[in-house]
């Protein structure tokens, strides 16, 4: 028989999770839409926009936890979440679109900077067993780096949005400006729309974020399950689903090139800002089975997202299944591991 505290923590676990969800996916949606408005090109959407948005529950996450003195709980979510980009969400966006093309360069090259920048944080962890301030420094600076080189290459992409400012002038031959005005003051007020609907979003991930933190530490004590375990494993599902959601989206739509991009821009997020951010407010001190083994998964299964982008003209469902496969593997070898190191 479960006691009134343990029901209460899950209870506020569960109703706040899936606030952060829904309040993160409107960060998302409200972001995206700013993106039409203002033409976005869409390799910019998909690698940094989208990147940046979809963890945003992460970043939250991260930085409450790291406030209250628990960055465990950060790092597992961070380790869980990317584990489940790369195998899981995209095991589920290759097997419902069947088939995913691979022509646009970035992707593959990106790929291999997110399989970079993941090692990079496992051995700056490994050494001295945290990751320091001086360690968060490093990360957030290599985040920038990436994001400056991945701005500056060049791709054919065509910007997102209806009808630019410019193809409403060229249909304007005759002179009536008052459908030009109205253009502009539709964009306007969505615009603004948006913004606002984006501050509320923000506004509640914060505030959902931290009722996440508070009741999933309460969890872990309440049934002595390591803080690290509790965010690999179950943090990490809830902070996930904007990825997934988005993930499914784009391959029903068939928007090839921002097919993955999201996906390895989370997680090069996630690996770097996030933690280097959440590092900085607090060092996170690693002493754990279950960390070596959730970060040498995580290098493992980036590369083999990496190599069969770098060596398939496309990610079929038969892939799909594969990382999906891998993704169940994690799950059963994790949760052993906890009970093995509790013997």
């Amino acid at each position: 028989m479960l006691s009134v505290g343990i029901v209460e923590d899950i209870i506020i676990f569960l109703l706040s999770l899936i606030t952060l969800i829904y309040s993160g996916l409107l960060v998302v949606k409200s972001l995206v839409k700013l993106s039409y408005k203002m033409h976005v090109k869409e390799y910019i959407l998909s690698f940094i926009l989208l990147g940046l948005s979809t963890s945003i529950p992460e970043l939250f996450v991260g930085i409450t936890s790291a406030l209250q003195k628990k960055p465990l709980l950060s790092l597992g979510n961070i380790i869980g979440a990317s584990i489940m980009d790369v195998t899981f969400v995209s095991a589920i966006g290759a097997i419902i679109a069947r088939r995913i093309p691979l022509k646009n360069k970035m992707v593959k090259s990106t790929s291999i900077y997110m399989v970079g920048i993941v090692s990079l944080m496992v051995i700056l962890a490994l050494i001295g067993n945290q990751l320091s301030r001086i360690d968060g420094v490093i990360l957030i600076a290599v985040f920038f780096f990436y994001m400056s080189k991945l701005y500056k290459q060049k791709t054919e992409t065509k910007p997102l949005g209806k009808k630019t400012e410019k193809k409403v002038l060229e249909e304007d031959h005759e002179g009536d400006h008052r459908k030009l005005i109205v253009f502009y003051k539709k964009i306007r007020d969505e615009v603004w729309f948006n913004f606002i609907l984006f501050i509320i979003g923000i506004s509640v991930v914060f505030l959902s974020a931290k009722l996440v933190t508070n009741s999933a530490v309460g969890i872990a004590n309440d049934f002595s399950l390591p803080v690290l375990l509790v965010g690999m494993i179950i943090v990490s599902v809830g902070t996930t689903l904007p990825e997934l959601v988005l993930e499914a989206r784009i391959s029903l739509a068939k928007r090839w090139n921002m097919s993955f991009g999201d996906l390895m821009g989370s997680v090069v997020v996630n690996s770097s800002l996030i933690l280097g951010i959440v590092s900085l407010i607090s060092p996170i001190m690693i002493d754990s089975i279950l960390f070596i083994f959730g970060a040498m998964f995580l290098i493992v299964s980036t590369a083999i997202l990496a190599i069969m982008m770098n060596t398939k003209k496309e990610i079929t469902w038969k892939d799909g299944l594969i990382l999906l496969l891998v993704y169940f593997i994690f799950l059963i070898v994790q949760l052993n591991l906890r009970f093995i190191s509790s013997i």
